[in-house]
């Protein structure tokens, strides 16, 4: 099993450092498992903590609707379109199309499900709120480093040669 890679996966999708290659023993896929679980279950609790309940339920509703309920159902929707174009061909097979269908539709449906949990609990677990005050200073710094990026000079002064141009004239 590549623990290390495993590690890496957890980082990007939850933002956890649980470093199990360090472990130096051989750990059970379901310990892992549950390991995992109560991590990222601690790291929303904490947020939870940190954020507040009633900020956490909007931003739970808000990830759920915008991003991943909308974005899967209407994939959702088009690999539907796409079965009922081809689900014809399974009458040639001796199955019938009907109950292939609803029996596909439900299987891609439950993915669905499966995938907007996924999404929703990845998003919480990366969103990070800023407060006011922090927005600002993190603003001001920026506008400071775009000031010295472009140095003192005013963009309108005019640069004038104070020799003799060289070549013919």
């Amino acid at each position: 099993m590549d623990l290390k890679g495993l590690d890496e996966e957890i980082f990007r999708h939850f933002t956890l450092k649980l470093n199990l290659s360090e472990t130096g023993r051989e750990l059970v896929s379901e310990a892992i498992r549950e390991r995992i679980v109560a991590e990222v279950k601690t790291l929303l609790r904490n947020k939870e903590t940190e954020y507040g309940k009633p900020l956490m339920d909007y931003l739970m509703k808000v990830i759920m609707l915008q991003s991943s309920i909308d974005t899967q159902w209407k994939e959702n929707l088009l690999a539907m379109d796409h079965l009922k174009e081809g689900i014809g061909l399974r009458g040639y097979g001796q199955k019938d199309p009907v109950r292939e269908y609803q029996k596909e539709g439900y299987d891609m449906f439950m993915d669905m499900i499966s995938r907007i949990k996924e999404d929703s609990v990845e998003k919480l677990c990366l969103v990070q709120i800023r407060r006011e005050e922090e927005v600002e200073r993190i603003e001001e710094k920026q506008r400071q480093n775009y000031i010295m990026s472009r140095g003192d000079t005013p963009a309108s002064a005019t640069v004038r040669r104070e020799t003799a141009k060289v070549g013919p004239e």
